[in-house]
C-alpha cells in the first residue's frame, strides 16, 4: 500500500488513511481537550454551585475522509466497469478497516514539533454508519466518526528504576496530565529488619502515602495500581489488596503529576533498621 507522504499521517491498526485509493479531507476534534464528566453540586441557601474535581469523559473524532476508483499505486483503470469494480473494492476494505464488533481500535497520529515528529496512540470505536455521499458513479464522500473511550493519547510506557532514597528522587511525568496508569515492583535487595515498606509522593499535599508489608527477597510485590491489583512473584492470581494501606489526595493507590514527583520511600523496622529496596515504576503519559 502506498501512502501519500505527509509527516502528519493517521493510521488505524498500523494501517495508512491517507493513500491514493482513500484519503482523510478534514479532521475535527484533534486540537481540543477533553470535556469533564460530572457537574458541581448546589447547596441550599449558598450562592452559585460547590465545585468537586472531575475526569475527563470520552471525546469524539469525526474524520472527513474520500474514497474514489484508483488503487493503492494511484493507477485508475481505464474501463467503467474496472474503475466501478476498483471503487467497490476500496470502499470495501475501507469499511473492514473501521468495523470491529470485539475490540477497540488503535489509532495513530504523528505530530510535528520544534525537536521532530512524535506518534501518539490511542483506543477507539466507529460508531458512524459509513454510508458514503456519492459525487459520480465512482467518488464518495464520508464522516468516520470515532468516539476515544480513552480521552487521552499516548506514547507508550516509560519506565524507571532504582534504589529510592529516603530523602527523595524525582521522577518526572512528561504528560500532559496526572497519570495512575503505572504498575509498581517492590523489590528487596537486602532486608535488614523486615517491617513495612512505604512508597510516598511528596509533590502532594498531603503527600500520596502507599505501604505494603516489605516482601522476602526474590518475591517481590507487583502493584498495578490502574487495576487496584497487588500480586507477589509465584502468585499472579490472587489480589493481596488487603495488604495494602495508602492515603493522600488521590483516589488511586498511587499517582504521579505532570512535570516533577519527588518519590520517597521508607523501608524498616525498627529505629535505625533500614532495608535496601529496589523499585521499578512502569508508567504512561497521558497526552491531550
Amino acid at each position: 500500500m502506498v501512502a501519500f507522504v505527509n509527516e502528519e499521517m493517521w493510521a488505524i491498526d498500523g494501517l495508512p488513511l491517507s493513500t491514493w485509493a482513500y484519503n482523510i479531507e478534514s479532521i475535527g476534534g484533534r486540537q481540543g481537550i477533553p470535556t469533564l464528566a460530572g457537574d458541581n453540586y448546589s447547596v441550599p441557601y449558598r450562592a452559585g454551585e460547590v465545585w468537586r474535581s472531575k475526569m475527563p469523559a470520552a471525546r469524539m473524532l469525526s474524520l472527513g475522509m474520500w474514497v474514489r476508483s484508483s488503487d493503492a499505486e494511484g493507477v485508475t483503470p481505464k474501463t467503467a466497469t474496472g474503475r466501478r469494480a476498483q471503487f467497490n473494492e476500496n470502499l470495501r476494505q475501507l469499511k473492514n478497516m473501521f468495523y470491529d464488533r470485539e475490540q477497540l481500535l488503535t489509532l495513530t497520529k504523528n505530530v510535528r514539533y520544534l525537536t521532530g515528529i512524535q506518534a501518539y496512540t490511542t483506543q477507539v470505536e466507529c460508531v458512524s454508519n459509513l454510508e458514503p455521499q456519492m459525487a459520480g458513479p465512482n467518488f464518495g464522500k464520508m464522516v468516520v466518526d470515532l468516539k476515544m473511550t480513552d480521552p487521552y493519547w499516548t506514547t507508550g510506557p516509560l519506565t524507571t528504576s532504582g534504589t529510592i532514597s529516603f530523602g527523595g528522587t524525582t521522577i518526572v511525568n512528561p504528560g500532559d496530565d496526572f497519570t495512575h496508569r503505572m504498575s509498581i515492583q517492590i523489590n528487596p535487595i537486602f532486608i535488614g529488619g523486615g517491617g513495612s515498606t512505604t512508597l510516598r509522593n511528596n509533590s502532594y499535599s498531603p503527600p500520596i502515602s502507599l505501604s505494603v508489608p516489605t516482601p522476602q527477597p526474590g518475591i517481590p510485590w507487583t502493584v498495578d495500581v490502574e487495576n487496584f491489583f497487588l500480586v507477589r512473584a509465584g502468585d499472579l492470581t490472587t489480589n493481596w489488596q488487603n495488604y495494602i494501606n495508602r492515603s493522600g489526595p488521590s483516589a488511586f493507590w498511587f499517582e504521579f503529576k505532570k512535570g516533577n514527583n519527588v518519590i520517597s520511600l521508607d523501608s524498616r523496622y525498627g529505629q535505625g533498621s533500614f532495608n535496601n529496596i529496589q523499585v521499578i515504576f512502569t508508567f504512561y503519559p497521558l497526552y491531550l
